[in-house]
């Protein structure tokens, strides 16, 4: 019933990684009873009246032997710390549902403090601290473009100063969106304070006139039904890492369609 989102995708069966979010309660269950503990890395169960959170990570067999912390933090965080080949820098995925805006019992602002709580802890390890970040999920957040086509700064910018600076930017010019809505106001906030990236607003998308994941790049933005409310980000210094980010939106459009 939830979505997913995937990182390191390999076709031949190495190391990947899936996120699944708005897994509720039989979702969380199913899980636990269908795979090896160490496959996996678990949220809490969804609870009245928060039945769509729960959200879960899924690791490959290879890259679970990689797997060297990973903890919950309730129904709507879960993460996992990663080591890789670079002695310095392990990799900790942290994926998240985040509850719509105006819900309570959580609501967005509890989630987001809970977020924050958790990435100050990481700072409190020397070698979480130093490793890459990579925060996923949905977000329910709309947040805007840095610059759009005609290289004009991002018009929601609060300041001079922050139109002018890239290096204050959280977005490239690939967003679907303008401005900000009031939770993507928010995502901006966290990823500024974290020295975080929103990755796949970076690269152009794939040419789609309707539905939730891309758009028509150029044209009336009034006539776009499209909206990015899911997001895979990553640390700044480490953003030049990534070499691409899509979006597939079949599976729901399968689910969903009728």
């Amino acid at each position: 019933d939830g979505q997913k989102t995937g990182l390191f995708p390999s076709k031949g069966g190495g190391a990947w990684l899936l996120a699944l979010q708005e897994c509720r309660l039989k979702g969380i269950e199913r899980l636990e009873n269908s795979m090896p503990e160490k496959r996996m890395a678990l949220s809490s169960p969804a609870t009245r009246p928060d039945q769509a959170s729960g959200v879960a990570l899924i690791f490959s067999p290879l890259l679970a032997k990689a797997v060297r912390d990973k903890d919950k933090v309730g129904s709507h965080i879960v993460w996992a710390q990663i080591e890789t080949d670079v002695s310095a820098a392990d990799i900790i995925v942290v994926n998240v549902y985040m509850p719509h805006f105006g819900r309570q019992s959580p609501s967005a602002d509890d989630v987001y403090g809970d977020l924050t709580r958790l990435f100050r802890s990481f700072d409190k390890d020397p070698r979480k601290r130093r490793a890459i970040k990579v925060l996923m999920g949905d977000f329910n957040g709309r947040i805007a473009q840095a610059y759009d086509f005609t290289g004009k700064k991002r018009p929601g910018a609060k300041s001079e100063e922050e139109r002018e600076s890239r290096a204050t930017e959280v977005t490239g010019c690939w967003s679907v969106h303008r401005t900000d809505n009031e939770m993507g106001g928010k995502l901006r906030e966290f990823l500024g304070d974290h020295s975080m990236v929103s990755a796949g607003t970076y690269f152009r998308p794939r040419q789609k006139s309707a539905g939730a994941s891309t758009y028509v790049p150029f044209g009336d933005y009034a006539a776009r039904k499209s909206a990015g409310l899911d997001h895979v980000c990553i640390s700044r210094q480490w953003s030049s890492s990534v070499v691409n980010v899509r979006v597939r939106w079949h599976p729901s459009e399968n689910r969903w369609a009728n």
